[in-house]
């Protein structure tokens, strides 16, 4: 038996190892961890944010429109990010495809509370 340890690679060299694999004819493979960079992380929690406010954002005018108020501005916004890693273990086919149904995932899961304030129309 022989083990490999591969550390440190980005999601492009990671995809191009693992397109590699079949042609070792390994009777499985485990992945330990697949984890995304910082920036990464950073990257993906800028969008998050930007989505869920942008959403809150829309039924919160819909409600100021509805009940005829004006000057909608936030008053509190709190945010909590979880984090989840997933990694996997599977028997390898000799199909290249196969390969890729041993991908690890890794979440991020925004929880955001939107505080907003609106007055009436003057």
């Amino acid at each position: 038996m022989q083990r490999f340890t591969l550390t440190d690679l980005d999601f492009a060299q990671y995809q191009k190892v693992m397109g590699k694999v079949p042609e070792f004819k390994p009777h499985n493979i485990q992945l330990q961890a697949v984890v995304a960079s910082e920036s990464e992380k950073a990257e993906v929690k800028t969008r998050l944010i930007q989505s869920a406010f942008g959403q809150a954002k829309q039924k919160a005018m819909a409600m100021v429109e509805t009940a005829g108020l004006c000057d909608l501005s936030v008053i509190e916004m709190t945010e909590h990010m979880q984090d989840h890693a997933n990694p996997r273990m599977m028997r390898m086919a000799m199909a290249e495809e196969a390969v890729h149904g041993a991908e690890s995932k890794q979440t991020l899961t925004l929880n955001m509370q939107v505080n907003w304030q609106a007055s009436p129309c003057h």
